[in-house]
């Protein structure tokens, strides 16, 4: 995380859903409904709150099926949560630690040969 700010910065918050959306154990929902906790994240705060419909309505799923995936990243300790008393909504805190901020070096090999079979130069000059 920068040392400048509270909390995690755009960046961070990026690599975060990066490393959520490589996670083959994730449903579609899971995925939709982790990014949009990071995207609802208040970095003064250090938590968001959407409650479960609101995560319903902004995946496209139904609430059950919501609450399922949320229990699922909770369980893979990619958020951790406050629960709710009822009248509120849980709050939930991103687990920033689990950043990757650079790809395997497996990935980046596999990467760098689909540019050389491409034909892609691998530097330009301007």
């Amino acid at each position: 995380m920068s040392t400048t700010q509270k909390g995690p910065n755009l960046l961070d918050q990026w690599f975060f859903v990066q490393k959520v959306v490589s996670d083959r154990r994730l449903s579609r929902c899971a995925v939709a409904c982790a990014f949009h906790l990071v995207d609802k994240y208040n970095n003064r705060l250090g938590r968001a709150w959407p409650s479960y419909v609101t995560l319903a309505k902004l995946t496209g799923s139904n609430r059950r099926t919501v609450i399922e995936a949320v229990k699922r990243l909770i369980a893979l300790k990619y958020f951790e949560v406050e629960k709710g008393n009822g009248r509120r909504s849980n709050y939930y805190r991103p687990n920033f630690a689990l950043m990757v901020k650079e790809p395997a070096p497996v990935e980046a090999r596999a990467f760098s040969e689909l540019i050389e079979s491409q034909g892609i130069p691998k530097s330009v000059d301007f």
